[in-house]
C-alpha cells in the first residue's frame, strides 16, 4: 500500500525534469533536494528532511502560515496589511530571503546529498 510520500515521489518523478544545473555544471541549484524534503516530510521522517534542503523544509510551515493568515483574516484584509509594509521593510524582506537562499545553496554545495 502507498503512503502519501510515495505517491507524491512518484508523481513528481513523472513530471519534473531533470535539474538542468545539475545536469549541465555538476552542482546542484539552490531547490535541488527540495522534492525529496517534500516526500521525506510526508513519509514523516523530519530530520532527514530538513536536511535535504533547510531553506524549502522551513519555506513549508512559513507558506502554510501566510496562507491560513489570509484565509483566517480574508484575502482584501490580508493583501490592505501587506500593502501598509514600508518600501523598506520589503527591501528588508528581499535582503533576508536572497541571504537565506544562499545560504541554503551554500549548505547543499558542502554537504547535499545529490
Amino acid at each position: 500500500m502507498w503512503s502519501a510520500g510515495a505517491a507524491v515521489t512518484w508523481a513528481v518523478s513523472r513530471v519534473m525534469p531533470p535539474c538542468w544545473m545539475h545536469a549541465l555544471l555538476g552542482i546542484p541549484c539552490p531547490a535541488c533536494g527540495s522534492s525529496r524534503m517534500l516526500d521525506a516530510l510526508l513519509r514523516g521522517h523530519v530530520l532527514d528532511a530538513f536536511l535535504l534542503n533547510p531553506f524549502y523544509f522551513l519555506l513549508v510551515p512559513l507558506s502554510l502560515a501566510i496562507v491560513s493568515a489570509a484565509a483566517l483574516m480574508g484575502p482584501r484584509t490580508f493583501l490592505r496589511r501587506l500593502e501598509r509594509w514600508s518600501a523598506d521593510t520589503w527591501v528588508r524582506f528581499g535582503y533576508v530571503t536572497f541571504a537565506a537562499l544562499l545560504l541554503n545553496w551554500i549548505y547543499l554545495l558542502r554537504f547535499g546529498s545529490w
